[in-house]
C-alpha cells in the first residue's frame, strides 16, 4: 500500500515540498470535522510495530493524519505530534512521520521537537545516514 511504495530512496527523490493542498487531498472529505476524542490510534501505530506490521502502521498514519490536515485541523495535529514517542518506531515510521506533516510544518510548531527527537535517535541508529534522511524533511 502507500508504506510499500514510500522508500527513503523515494523521499529523498523530492527535495520540494508539494503545495499543501496537494498533500491533503485524500482525507475527510471538505467540510468534514475529524473527532476532538483521544488519539487512540496512535498506540495501535505502535502495537503494529511491535507485530512488525510496517506497512499496515504506516498506512494508519498517513491516513489519521492526512485525515487532520484535510479537515484543517492543525492543532489537534500539532496535539499528536507532541506524543508521538520515536522509541515505539522504526525508522522508517519515524521518516513518515516527518513527510507527511512537510507541507504543513510551518503550521505545526511541534513538529520542529518531533524532528529533534527524531534526529537524536536517528544519531543512535544510524549516524552516518541522518544527514542524507531528514535533509529535505526537516
Amino acid at each position: 500500500m502507500l508504506l510499500g511504495t514510500l522508500t527513503v530512496c523515494g523521499l529523498l527523490s523530492h527535495p520540494e515540498p508539494g503545495p499543501v493542498v496537494g498533500l491533503y487531498g485524500r482525507g475527510a472529505a471538505e467540510g468534514t470535522q475529524v473527532s476532538h476524542q483521544d488519539l487512540g490510534w496512535l498506540p495501535d501505530v505502535y502495537s503494529l510495530v511491535d507485530r512488525r506490521e510496517y506497512e499496515t502502521a504506516g498506512d494508519l498514519l498517513f491516513d489519521k493524519v492526512d485525515d487532520l490536515l484535510s479537515a484543517g485541523d492543525l492543532r489537534r495535529c500539532d496535539e499528536m505530534l507532541q506524543m508521538v514517542d520515536v522509541k515505539r518506531l522504526d525508522t522508517n515510521l519515524m521518516i513518515s512521520f516527518l513527510a507527511v506533516t512537510l507541507a504543513a510544518k510551518l503550521e505545526l510548531p511541534s513538529r520542529a521537537a518531533l524532528v529533534r527527537r527524531i534526529e537524536a535517535k536517528l544519531e543512535e541508529l544510524a549516524p552516518e545516514r541522518v544527514e542524507s534522511l531528514l535533509r529535505t524533511l526537516r
